[in-house]
């Protein structure tokens, strides 16, 4: 997963959209995705949702 600059906004949108809520991981998953521009599902599921994680990633 790369953020760089969209980091920040990542954060931003985070904070608006769920301050003083309570956001689920589906919630995170797709403001990641929306964010980066990115398809993450690879990503999240090895990372989120696979007992045993790569070393060599």
């Amino acid at each position: 997963m790369k953020t760089g600059r969209q980091a920040p906004t990542h954060r931003l949108r985070w904070t608006q959209d769920f301050s003083g809520s309570t956001a689920s991981t589906a919630d995170y998953m797709a403001l990641a995705e929306e964010v980066s521009a990115q398809d993450l599902d690879h990503f999240f599921e090895v990372w989120l949702f696979t007992g045993e994680k790569p070393t060599d990633w």
